[in-house]
């Protein structure tokens, strides 16, 4: 495809279609996508009725998030382990 170009430019043509191609999958594709997903719709939803902006997920400054993650860190730290074995001997 790129083969009637010289190197350096090769190397460009590369990169620019890499760059156009994330742009699209995340900008174009997704979006369209999401539009048909029931389960993203409904995840959607659930972020206006609470107000959460989505990059406010990732962070533990929303008191809902922290108690979850809370949550969950205790439950595999007191996860029940069953019988001790014996001691090697």
């Amino acid at each position: 495809m790129f083969q009637s170009l010289p190197p350096r430019a090769r190397g460009f043509a590369k990169l620019a279609l890499g760059v156009f191609s994330i742009w699209f999958i995340l900008w174009v594709a997704t979006p369209f996508w999401v539009s048909f997903s029931p389960l993203h719709q409904q995840f959607a939803a659930a972020q206006e009725e609470h107000g959460v902006p989505i990059g406010a997920l990732y962070y533990n400054d929303l008191p809902f998030i922290n108690e979850a993650a809370m949550t969950l860190n205790d439950t595999w730290r007191y996860l029940p382990r069953g019988p001790k074995p014996e001691a090697a001997r």
